[in-house]
Parts: C-alpha cells; sequence; structure tokens
C-alpha cells in the first residue's frame, strides 16, 4: 500500500478506524482495504501516535482487557487481597498489589485510545457528517 496523497482528516475509512480508538482496543484485527485506506493500519495508527490522536493505555486499562473477573479473583486471592466487587475495583486493586506481575503480563499488548486532540477530531468529522446527511438527503 502506499502513502496516501491526502490528509487523513478527510479520509471517511479513517474517521471509522478512529471511532474504534473510543473505547481501548488494538488494531491487528482492522483490515485497512474494507475501510478504503490507502495506506496500512500501522502506518495510520503510528502516525495518530505522533501526532497526539491515539496514546497507549495505561497499565489498568490493559489488565482490564486481558482478564476476566474470574481471572482477576483468583489473582488477588493468590495474593491474600479482597477479591470483592466490580471489575473496575478489581482491576484496579490488582494492580495496587501485584503492579510488577500486571506490568509483566501486559507489557506485549499494543493497546491503544484517542486522547482529548482524537475525541475533538473525531466529534468535529461526526458532528460534519451530521450537518451534511439533510443536504444528501435532498439530492435523492
Amino acid at each position: 500500500m502506499n502513502k496516501p496523497d491526502n490528509d487523513w482528516r478527510s479520509s471517511p475509512g479513517h474517521f471509522c478506524i478512529l471511532k474504534r480508538f473510543v473505547d481501548p482496543s488494538h488494531y491487528r484485527s482492522i483490515n485497512p482495504d474494507y475501510y478504503g485506506l490507502q495506506e496500512t493500519t500501522e502506518a495510520a495508527v503510528n502516525r495518530w501516535l505522533d501526532e497526539g490522536i491515539i496514546m497507549e493505555c495505561d497499565l489498568p486499562a490493559k489488565v482490564s482487557w486481558k482478564y476476566t473477573i474470574p481471572e482477576l479473583k483468583k489473582l488477588l486471592g493468590k495474593h491474600g487481597a479482597s477479591a470483592s466487587g466490580n471489575k473496575s475495583v478489581l482491576v484496579e486493586r490488582a494492580c495496587d498489589v501485584a503492579s510488577e506481575e500486571m506490568e509483566k503480563h501486559t507489557k506485549s499488548i499494543q493497546l491503544w485510545q484517542c486522547t482529548l486532540t482524537g475525541m475533538r477530531a473525531l466529534e468535529e468529522y461526526l458532528s460534519l457528517i451530521h450537518i451534511s446527511e439533510p443536504t444528501r438527503q435532498e439530492a435523492i
């Protein structure tokens, strides 16, 4: 795939992919051909990282993505910590009592999410599409 001829901000496909990073996500399963990109998804992700559009997720987000509730409860029990609460409480507790272990088990996970700048770009794009929708309907 070649480098795109124009800025990604004018590419609906790029915004469809960017929307996937509102919540922590990875890009390995994203097919760039499906979105009509003229570049690899990895190239788009790297550019967004460089531009501050997305960022790598913190440890709690990676732990939450990797572990199920039963796995977190088992891990906490192993460390003698309380295993009660919802997933976010369990994740926070696991990061507190076993931070080195959690770092070790999640260091290979590549997980990103939109920054505030990325969210603003996405919101601006979505508002432009919403505004132009009646114009498209009138043309039909």
